[in-house]
């Protein structure tokens, strides 16, 4: 986590606010989907990086969750998911997560009697 972001939530956090949102809009509530949608399309232009929507947000937030150790379960329950198949959708089994489980399982001393 960035150190703004850490400021910013603990300022949140500090104002005790009533509402379970950590960004409401304008209006209370939650945030429309394409307010952020055209929010973040501001911000990455205005960095020069690559447009990114808030579902590719979504796709890389659980793969971080997921290469943390969360379950497959744990990640169906953050995204709401009513079913664990939906949620497969979202683990992207990459390369390099495949060759730490792999050093993993050989570097388990397994002793055959």
């Amino acid at each position: 986590m960035s150190n703004d972001l850490k400021e910013y939530l603990l300022e949140l956090k500090a104002k005790n606010l009533q509402s379970e949102f950590i960004c409401e809009g304008f209006a209370g509530g939650m945030l429309k989907y394409d307010g952020v949608k055209s929010g973040l399309r501001r911000i990455c232009k205005r960095l020069g990086v690559k447009r990114i929507t808030p579902h590719e947000m979504r796709h890389s937030a659980t793969d971080l969750y997921y290469t943390a150790g969360a379950s497959t379960e744990d990640l169906r329950r953050l995204l709401n998911h009513s079913s664990t198949q939906t949620t497969k959708i979202y683990i992207h089994r990459t390369d390099k997560r495949l060759s730490e489980v792999a050093n993993n399982i050989t570097s388990l001393r397994v002793e055959l009697v």
